[in-house]
């Protein structure tokens, strides 16, 4: 089978662009894949073969090479041809837009990426440092340290006061219960922040999001000369199967007349090679398939009709030569 990838074509220059985005909650992200597209590529694979198919019965068409109960309708093939070099076309440029807009949601990703990146060293300082530190609840406490600071006073405090023992024992359970709960909230911030430091870190990196980006931007280019290249080769082919449609209803009415044809399929040869020669400098392999087998059926035609005129000149010599000697 012939496969697109192998075709050769002129560069086309893109430029993809992309559109402002807001910022997202990065636990919210989809992760990047090109996947669902199964469909997509059984369908670009059966046109595919349908052009294969159909290249090979022109050529077997234009050069005789067919079994006696095979029975080829060549203008049927040549009518098909450029349909689907176009139904290949339209299928490839919908994929174009599909890339498009995967390439911008790339490009989004990449937005994304960098905040994540920021929070990531942000998170890590603050592990670094023992943690964010939480302000008191009540407002007269600000830190551990200072907690602990008090907690030492009142203790020193309470064999000297014992009269206001009561008093001052409450005061320590309270300020124990602060300073649990002081530690409890820094324990629970810095679980928090390595969480969202090991999810931030499962996420894809900037290399990754660049990475897919450059592949998305490659298929856009590829996906885009091919859809060109086949739109512009169904052009060449209708003009070449209508040239082929006029010269076979010349031939008939030179043959008609008992002409010679070698003129009119000299002349057609020659354009037809002309043609041929712009096909290849543009390395469109998918046209030059198609041309070249035209070419050879001209070319056997000639020879056939070339075989045919020497056959009846024979035959005329004998019969005069015949008719002389009796």
């Amino acid at each position: 089978m012939l496969e697109l990838s192998t075709l050769k074509f002129a560069p086309v220059s893109t430029t993809p662009t992309t559109t402002p985005r807001k910022s997202r909650n990065p636990s919210t992200r989809t992760p990047i894949s090109l996947a669902h597209h199964d469909q997509f590529e059984e369908s670009v694979r059966a046109l595919q073969g349908r052009l294969d198919g159909l290249l090979s019965a022109q050529r077997a068409a234009c050069t005789g090479q067919t079994s006696q109960s095979e029975v080829i309708d060549l203008a049927m093939v040549r009518a098909d041809l450029p349909r689907a070099m176009r139904e290949l076309a339209d299928l490839l440029n919908r994929r174009l837009s599909v890339l498009r807009q995967h390439s911008m949601q790339l490009m989004g990703e990449r937005e994304d990426a960098h905040e994540r990146e920021e929070r990531a060293r942000a998170l890590s300082s603050s592990l670094d440092t023992d943690g964010p530190q939480d302000s008191h609840p009540s407002g007269r406490l600000d830190d551990e340290a200072k907690l602990n600071q008090q907690l030492l006073e009142v203790e020193e405090q309470r064999e000297a006061l014992r009269r206001e023992l009561d008093a001052v024992e409450t005061r320590r359970k309270s300020l124990k219960r602060e300073l649990a709960e002081v530690r409890r909230a820094r324990a629970r911030s810095q679980e928090d922040a390595r969480k969202e430091l090991n999810d931030i870190h499962t996420k894809p990196t900037l290399e990754d999001i660049a990475s897919e980006i450059t592949k998305c931007q490659k298929g856009i280019e590829r996906v885009e000369q091919e859809a060109t290249a086949l739109d512009e080769g169904a052009i060449i082919v209708d003009d070449v199967m209508a040239e082929l449609s006029e010269l076979e209803t010349q031939l008939c009415q030179i043959l008609a007349a008992g002409e010679s044809p070698d003129d009119l399929l000299d002349k057609a040869i020659a354009s037809l090679e002309v043609k041929i020669t712009d096909v290849d400098a543009n390395g469109w392999t998918l046209l030059q398939v198609s041309l070249r087998s035209e070419l050879e059926g001209l070319m056997a035609a000639k020879e056939l009709l070339s075989q045919r005129r020497a056959l009846t000149s024979a035959s005329k010599g004998k019969q005069r030569e015949t008719s002389s000697n009796s």
